[in-house]
């Protein structure tokens, strides 16, 4: 009986230094999973937060490539402005060296050739006369009573 009694309490020291082991081991899985699952967040916290930045980033460099492209597109407005306007101003010199009265008594005496029913008669003056034609191109004789 007193082998039964010694095995009996091996036995109960087993059980104790087991269940023991085993509470031991439970708790330091409890602690290394709480520390995985913090690292875990952590690790998720720093890769949400590098996404926002980066997404920042990419926006703000959008941002500044339209701010860019803007500014390019006016400057070559401007550009094109200043080049509309040299180009009319050479036109006024060209007009206001060239052109003068007797140019335009010119251009107008041979314009008036380029209509039909038209017939330039000098004057003393240099203006037209205008004879009264029908529809027909035949000239109508005016009317005296």
């Amino acid at each position: 009986m007193k082998k039964k009694k010694i095995l009996f309490g091996i036995v109960v020291i087993g059980v104790s230094t087991l269940t023991g082991c085993t509470a031991s081991w439970r708790r330091s899985q409890d602690e290394l999973n709480a520390q995985n699952n913090a690292q875990i967040a952590v690790m998720e916290a720093e890769y949400n937060a590098t996404v926002i930045r980066l997404e920042a980033e990419a926006q703000l460099y959008y941002v500044q490539l339209e701010a860019e492209r803007i500014l390019l597109s006016a400057e070559a407005e401007a550009q094109a402005e200043v080049i509309r306007a040299k180009g009319i101003a050479e036109s006024m010199h060209i007009i206001q060296e060239y052109i003068n009265e007797d140019y335009l008594i010119h251009f107008y005496i041979r314009t008036l050739g380029t209509h039909e029913g038209v017939i330039y008669v000098a004057t003393e003056l240099g203006l037209p006369l205008f004879p009264q034609l029908n529809n027909n191109g035949v000239h109508n004789e005016p009317k005296t009573d």
